[in-house]
C-alpha cells in the first residue's frame, strides 16, 4: 500500500478536481488547471505543483478564454518563500 503523504494527498486532490472540471482542464508548466464553469473563483482553480515554473499570463489567458473567475492553490508554500506568484483574477 502506498504511504499517505502530503504530496500524495495533493496529487489526489488535483486528480479529483480535473475529473470534475466539466468546463475544461489543462496542464501548464507548474500548474494543473480545472474549471467548473461556475461564476465563482473557488470552483475554477489552478493546483500549483511548482511556482517557479508558472507563466501566470498563460494561466490568466486560459481562464479568460473560458470566461470564468479563477484562483490558485499554492499551499504549502515552497521552502524559503512566504508567498507565491499565483494571484486570483481581478
Amino acid at each position: 500500500m502506498t504511504a499517505v503523504t502530503a504530496e500524495w494527498v495533493r496529487a489526489a486532490h488535483g486528480d479529483a478536481w480535473q475529473a470534475l472540471a466539466v468546463a475544461g482542464s489543462a496542464e501548464l508548466p507548474g500548474v494543473r488547471l480545472a474549471a467548473t464553469g461556475l461564476a465563482h473563483p473557488q470552483w475554477n482553480n489552478g493546483d500549483v505543483d511548482d511556482p517557479s515554473q508558472i507563466d501566470i499570463a498563460a494561466v490568466r489567458a486560459w481562464y479568460d478564454g473560458l470566461g470564468v473567475p479563477w484562483g490558485c492553490d499554492c499551499r504549502p508554500a515552497p521552502p524559503g518563500r512566504t508567498g507565491s506568484d499565483c494571484s486570483p483574477s481581478g
